[in-house]
């Protein structure tokens, strides 16, 4: 008897793992699959019943983002699985999806709130609202800010630290910040930092006349808050972009904050 007979085709492999032709293929160039026959006059695979067990770790290892390459730790040449090793592999793999499925709920769960916070305030009118103390790496800026230096401004925030490791690292905001005293107008671009720490900005929480609206308006600060502002006022500007449910990008909305000293 012929001895493919007794073995199934690609194709039934195929069908009966739910891996495509083309992945079993893939699998034989990686030496993970090799076919039990290769029929010499056609090219035809075909595998035993028990290959198909071994289809099913290695689409798990896929499904668990288990790089095939690591199946060299955990299938030797002579088809034994080292399922120690899998199974190693496969909660280190599990825990990492975990944590990046709770960093993407948090991070969802951020934009709700920004969003019913936001959603307080139409675009505008001026408004006062508690802002948390903050701690901000500075770099000082000696310009004007304004639109058409956007690029220029924006590119400072690349020589900016950034805490990628903060749980709170989410929430952080960026933007730009001028200062206001008899003694001059002092302009920075900052980035929020998660903690204190010895060499950055501390901003005080408290009470903040804040108004929603274009971008670079912090130039207008005086005039935008006329009347809550004198002449001589010494006084902290912070704006930043904020998140609403309705962003249009190529006309985003900044909050504009201001407080006395």
């Amino acid at each position: 008897m012929n001895r493919k007979h007794k073995l199934l085709s690609i194709g039934e492999a195929a069908k009966l793992t739910g891996a495509s032709i083309k992945s079993l293929r893939y699998y034989e160039q990686l030496n993970l699959l090799k076919p039990a026959y290769v029929d010499p006059s056609s090219g035809y695979r075909y595998y035993t019943v028990n290959q198909l067990y071994l289809v099913g770790i290695i689409k798990l290892a896929i499904e668990m983002d288990i790089p095939l390459k690591e199946f060299t730790h955990i299938l030797n040449d002579d088809g034994h699985v080292n399922f120690q090793a899998l199974s190693s592999l496969a909660k280190e793999s599990a825990t990492k999806k975990i944590q990046m499925l709770e960093h993407g709920l948090k991070f969802i769960s951020f934009f709700e709130q920004q969003f019913a916070l936001q959603e307080k305030y139409p675009v505008g009118p001026i408004y006062t609202r508690t802002i948390p103390e903050k701690f901000l790496y500075v770099i000082p800026y000696d310009k004007t800010f304004h639109s058409q230096l956007h690029y220029e401004v924006v590119n400072l925030f690349f020589d900016l630290p950034y805490d990628e490791t903060s749980d709170d690292s989410i929430s952080l905001e960026h933007g730009f910040l001028l200062e206001h005293s008899a003694k001059g107008t002092q302009r920075y671009v900052f980035i929020e930092v998660p903690r204190r720490k010895s060499n950055y900005r501390p901003i005080p929480a408290g009470e903040y006349l804040c108004r929603k609206g274009n971008p670079f308006g912090i130039e207008q600060t005086q005039e935008i808050f006329t009347g809550y502002l004198g002449e001589t006022s010494s006084f902290i500007a912070i704006e930043t972009e904020i998140i609403s449910s309705d962003i249009n990008i190529n006309n985003p909305v900044s909050e504009l904050r201001v407080t006395t000293l």
